[in-house]
């Protein structure tokens, strides 16, 4: 029977001890706090959620199709010039150094026409073969450009990226979001508690 009184007891001074704590029996009254209505517009939606580009992609997307990098990295317009300029000098290429002869017999198809050949008055000719040469090389260097650039591009994209997520984050302090090294994202909003 003891026992049972002094369980009765325990429970009793636990009870009056979280009555006494109570926030409706206190004296003191804590400041109602409104929250702050967030809203964003969809620019800053999309920085919130847009995921940084990877260099080394860009890179290998113009390396595999000129001008594609660009587009990953959202400046379609440099892009657009890139694959028009690259596909210009290819096409023209090779309009102007294959040979079209669909005559009937052994020499007939295609021929690469970068030979030195004679001219009308019987001179030998070695313009053309230097021409396809000049034309190789600055299309290799347009190139390679183009997938320097690539590169560049989604590294200003990115910075851009940056800045404009920490301009969201001194705009609304109450927004609380970061980025994970796999990519991930948090994002959570602080209360004035």
């Amino acid at each position: 029977m003891k026992t049972f009184d002094l369980h009765c007891i325990i429970w009793l001074l636990i009870a009056v001890i979280l009555l006494l704590q109570s926030p409706l029996l206190g004296q003191t009254k804590k400041k109602e706090v409104h929250p702050q209505e967030l809203s964003l517009s969809d620019d800053e939606i999309k920085v919130l959620f847009e995921k940084k580009k990877d260099p080394l992609f860009a890179g290998i997307l113009s390396f595999y199709m000129p001008g594609l990098g660009q587009f990953y990295s959202d400046e379609k317009l440099k892009g657009a010039i890139f694959l028009v300029t690259e596909y210009t000098i290819v096409v023209g290429s090779l309009f102007y150094f294959l040979d079209f002869n669909f005559k009937a017999g052994s020499d007939s198809g295609f021929n690469l026409g970068i030979d030195a050949k004679r001219t009308d008055l019987g001179i030998v000719s070695t313009q053309r073969k230097y021409l396809f040469y000049a034309t190789v090389a600055t299309l290799s260097l347009i190139h390679i450009y183009n997938i320097i650039d690539a590169v560049q591009s989604a590294g200003s994209f990115n910075t851009s990226l940056q800045e404009k997520r920490q301009e969201l984050k001194k705009k609304y302090p109450q927004l609380n979001f970061g980025y994970n090294a796999d990519g991930g994202m948090y994002f959570g909003l602080s209360s004035g508690f």
